[in-house]
């Protein structure tokens, strides 16, 4: 019974898939809804189409290492936006101060204004000794910065997520795949060999073989 000859076996995955974008949406492999993203190896053996949702979680996926997205930093610390509120709010005091003091400087008499000349000075003095102490104190001091933020380990994997275009599945999900690729090959295998089974063909004439009476 002649039969023809067997593929080699079921076929080798790789555990290094490509994110493509398709032109028609399929069902994702996840959840069933209609995506045009496929991961896809590069022999393009084995693919699963996958919404882009799904790869920043870790148990579908994680990026390859040697992928060329950008590795999640550790933020630097924001720069203070109380520095120039501060100094407005120093010029303004020292302005409506100067105004102040103008004003009643011109508003009194000569005896009156050398009188007073002293206690203006000594005001004008204070008051100048305040704003440039308020005005040399460090930003940093009067409104400290927050402390860097630590990302949790989901925004950690959006992150390195967001611009990968090389992933390596999950292990169980990998598992599936390969179990999938091999259920398929079996199946192409037996069809093949359901094609080289040669029958018997069916007898044809009388049974047994008895010749016929004559004039029948």
């Amino acid at each position: 019974m002649a039969t023809n000859p067997s593929p080699a076996g079921p076929p080798k995955l790789s555990n290094l898939y490509y994110l493509r974008a398709t032109g028609t949406a399929k069902a994702c492999s996840m959840c069933g809804k209609e995506t045009t993203s496929c991961l896809a190896n590069k022999e393009v053996t084995d693919f699963l189409y996958t919404c882009t949702s799904h790869l920043s979680d870790p148990g579908f996926a994680r990026p390859a290492p040697s992928s060329s997205s950008p590795s999640p930093a550790t933020s630097a610390p924001l720069s203070s936006s109380a520095s120039p509120a501060l100094q407005s709010e120093v010029e303004k005091v020292k302005k409506e101060y100067e105004e102040k003091a103008k004003a009643k400087k011109d508003g009194e008499k000569d005896k009156e204004g050398k009188d007073s000349s002293g206690w203006i000075a000594s005001s004008l003095k204070t008051g100048y000794s305040a704003v440039s102490s308020l005005a040399t104190t460090s930003a940093s001091t009067l409104f400290p910065p927050p402390p860097p933020v630590t990302p949790s380990a989901s925004e950690l994997a959006r992150l390195a997520a967001k611009d990968a275009k090389v992933w390596v599945l999950n292990r169980d999900v990998f598992r599936m795949r390969t179990d999938a690729a091999r259920k398929k090959w079996q199946a192409a295998e037996a069809k093949q060999r359901m094609k080289g089974l040669s029958f018997p063909s069916a007898p044809r004439g009388t049974v047994g073989g008895a010749p016929k009476p004559p004039g029948v």
